[in-house]
């Protein structure tokens, strides 16, 4: 009697449905995916390891196409632009600003309420 598989596939379960504790072994056939069992009277049994081959799991995300792809990086490309030129203008005002202004504008931002 097998009391724990070594890991739980879906012909392992179909496998214990249909003969319980008359399963002396299992073993899992990859090439042909499906789980063999041995039962106790010496006959074999096997099982499909897949319910569906294009079965998809719940909650499994979509896969994403080529235009989605193309999308997002077009998107992280034009905020990572954003950025840069951003960064850029603060590191060009606040080094040809009149260090009044820019002291001025700095105790104006610290004034301001925090969310």
């Amino acid at each position: 009697m097998l009391l724990t598989p070594a890991r739980n596939h879906v012909g392992t379960d179909i496998l214990m449905a249909r003969h319980g504790h008359a399963i002396s072994s299992l073993r899992l056939d990859r090439r042909h995916g499906q789980v063999v069992a041995v039962l106790a009277d010496g006959t074999m049994d096997a099982a499909p390891n897949l319910i569906a081959p294009g079965l998809r799991m719940p909650g499994a995300p979509e896969p994403l196409d080529a235009e989605d792809k193309k999308f997002l990086r077009l998107s992280g490309l034009a905020a990572l632009a954003l950025a840069a030129i951003g960064a850029g203008v603060v590191a060009i005002l606040t080094t040809t600003m009149d260090p009044a202004l820019l002291a001025q504008l700095t105790e104006q931002m610290n004034s301001l309420p925090m969310p």
